[in-house]
């Protein structure tokens, strides 16, 4: 198969569904070894291949962070 060349837009316009598609297969490929752990409605849960979800621990919410915002990481010191 020929290798084609991508635009600049043309990659970026491409990452969102390449990134789609790598998370559904990174999540199916992990369920099929073992389990996955997923955040859903504040809480970590443990999803297993059959389908069995269990509860691990409850999160703190997410912060969101706005389109264009500015933000610093400070270190956490131990």
């Amino acid at each position: 198969m020929a290798k084609v060349k991508l635009t600049l837009k043309e990659t970026e316009q491409a990452l969102p569904r390449l990134a789609r598609s790598a998370t559904g297969s990174a999540y199916k490929r992990a369920l099929r070894v073992g389990s996955v752990l997923v955040y859903r409605n504040g809480e970590l849960r443990r999803i297993e291949a059959g389908g069995k979800n269990s509860f691990v621990k409850k999160l703190e919410p997410r912060v969101r962070i706005g389109k264009g915002s500015k933000f610093e990481i400070k270190p956490v010191e131990a």
